[in-house]
């Protein structure tokens, strides 16, 4: 039995194996230039937005048809809950919103004039 592989038959698989990396290597330069461009970027986070908020009122309205059946599925209750709750943050991720508590108010900054110091948003007057 003769060896499956020859020196023509190499050449065949070593050009396909190298117009396959070129390929790759194109569609990742290509996935590259489309996250640099902000519009595209832009346009891709309002499709998820709007693909996300169709799916959300899709749960909310069963979620409501489930709460409003004459026996209500605890289990069915239950996950679709979740998934409300799982694509509520999926929006807030998209739209930007940082979570309760993680951004830091600015300092409030004193302002001193005539004797006075603006402290917590409140005019203090200091004694003379």
């Amino acid at each position: 039995m003769g060896h499956l592989i020859t020196k023509a038959n190499a050449r065949q698989m070593a050009a396909k194996s190298h117009a396959a990396k070129a390929e790759r290597l194109q569609q990742l330069r290509q996935a590259i230039e489309s996250v640099a461009d902000p519009a595209a970027n832009d346009e891709f986070r309002t499709a998820c937005q709007s693909r996300v908020r169709v799916q959300l009122n899709l749960v909310n309205a069963a979620l409501l048809r489930e709460l409003q059946a004459k026996t209500v599925d605890a289990q069915a209750v239950d996950r679709l809950a979740a998934a409300q709750m799982r694509l509520s943050e999926q929006l807030r991720i998209l739209e930007g919103q940082p979570l309760p508590g993680s951004r830091r108010p600015a300092p409030d900054r004193t302002r001193r004039q005539s004797g006075q110091q603006q402290v917590g948003g409140s005019a203090f007057k200091f004694p003379t």
